[in-house]
């Protein structure tokens, strides 16, 4: 897989979660409610566990290409 196609797919599971957490609107409010949580404490919380596996990703993508020359 080419360097460049790498880079763009790390930018975009790194920005996933940004973006998600910038537009408070779709979140701001309290139901549905799960387990009595309100909608905004699990919402944030499942795009806790959400980023900490796209950054798992990201850093794999970007070591799987690290050490191949071909890779531009």
């Amino acid at each position: 897989m080419p360097r460049g196609l790498v880079r763009a797919a790390v930018a975009v599971l790194l920005s996933a979660q940004v973006v998600a957490l910038l537009l408070v609107g779709t979140y701001a409010r309290v139901e549905p409610r799960v387990w009595g949580f309100p909608f905004f404490y699990w919402y944030t919380l499942v795009w806790l566990v959400a980023g900490a596996v796209s950054l798992a990703g990201a850093t794999w993508l970007l070591r799987r290409t690290a050490g191949r020359p071909d890779a531009r």
